[in-house]
């Protein structure tokens, strides 16, 4: 009430009062100050404080406390995602970066791809990069043994993808340079595909799948700890690096 008298006797006594800047962040100084005063005398009151410590004492407010940090970190980490690979790149990455390059069309971003021949330059040219390698995403139709689903995820990737990358395979193995001319029809499965329709069978290399109505063979089942640029792929294919064709990543 104090501090509210002292601003009516300032604005009846004034009558240009917080006209000028210098007034109005006097006016406002003025406001922080009693604002500063009441928290004081609200923390003051110990029969409030005494409440307010025995709320803080109780599980719920712990609970409360661990959804609103958990929320907090979603939020600011877009879903978790950041704080995902934030995490994986403090304690398992070990290779340098990677650097993703798409060409882009003047309508709306369009993607216009990268041209096989570019990449293949960039590979053998290109001093500041351990080397290049083509990929994409797109929706596919799988087929298993026990499965006939459309549109789930699909990527192909360059013969390197994964040597580039340093990526392991847990059973089985990854596409090799020569795998281009002579595995043209191998696949790679990702870990959350093989172990749902699979059932984790460790006899899964050399069978058949069907991917984008052509039949094709398993070759190899990615690490469970595998992930590149927060996409999911059921199912890596070659890609055809033939000359004169246009890569749309």
């Amino acid at each position: 009430m104090e501090w509210e008298g002292e601003i009516w006797w300032w604005i009846a006594t004034q009558p240009d009062a917080g006209r000028s800047v210098g007034e109005r962040l006097a006016l406002v100084s003025h406001c922080a100050g009693a604002i500063l005063d009441g928290l004081c005398l609200w923390f003051d009151d110990e029969d409030r404080l005494a409440g307010l410590h025995a709320e803080f004492r109780k599980p719920r407010a712990c609970f409360a406390a661990g959804i609103f940090l958990l929320a907090l970190i979603g939020v600011l980490s877009g879903g978790f995602g950041n704080t995902r690979r934030a995490l994986q790149s403090a304690f398992f990455a070990r290779d340098p970066s990677v650097a993703v390059l798409s060409q882009t069309g003047p309508f709306m971003g369009q993607r216009l791809g990268v041209p096989l021949d570019k990449v293949a330059y960039w590979d053998g040219h290109a001093a500041s990069l351990q080397g290049t390698a083509v990929y994409a995403w797109y929706r596919s139709v799988i087929g298993t043994d026990s499965l006939h689903a459309a549109d789930l995820a699909a990527a192909k990737t360059g013969a390197r993808f994964f040597e580039l990358l340093g990526a392991r395979p847990l059973i089985g193995r990854v596409f090799a340079p020569g795998d281009v001319h002579s595995c043209a029809d191998c696949v790679v499965l990702a870990y959350d595909f093989w172990a749902r329709h699979y059932g984790r069978d460790t006899g899964v290399i050399g069978r058949a799948i069907t991917v984008d109505g052509r039949m094709s063979r398993v070759i190899g089942v990615l690490r469970k700890d595998f992930w590149f640029l927060d996409e999911s792929p059921a199912v890596w294919s070659l890609f055809d690096e033939g000359p004169g064709g246009t890569f749309r990543s």
